[in-house]
């Protein structure tokens, strides 16, 4: 990404504020261009608590775009899951990301 000049941060640390209870230490893996999160992961599925933690993220980055990749695969194709949050009328718009 360097080489292409596209922004991105590695362990982009964030908070999450829970019922007014601030909680500290959760990263996300890639930040990309301050538009998408991705999550990499190396296990034998994609489960439902990746995807749920995605979409924290992505609430709380007020993003509507993630992805996780998981290297625990024989093609990179089969491990890539795409996230998407859609808004409603009771949300902030959504940042759009030119990726």
């Amino acid at each position: 990404m360097e080489i292409r000049n596209i922004g991105f941060e590695r362990q982009k640390g964030i908070i999450v504020d829970y019922k007014g209870f601030e909680i500290k230490g959760q990263r996300v893996d890639l930040l990309v261009n301050r538009c998408l999160v991705v999550e990499i992961k190396a296990t034998k599925e994609i489960e439902e608590v990746f995807i749920a933690q995605v979409l924290t993220y992505l609430k709380i980055l007020d993003l509507n775009l993630g992805l996780i990749l998981n290297f625990n695969k024989a093609l990179l194709k089969e491990g890539i899951k795409r996230v998407i949050l859609t808004t409603n009328k009771n949300t902030k718009k959504k940042t759009q990301c030119p990726l």
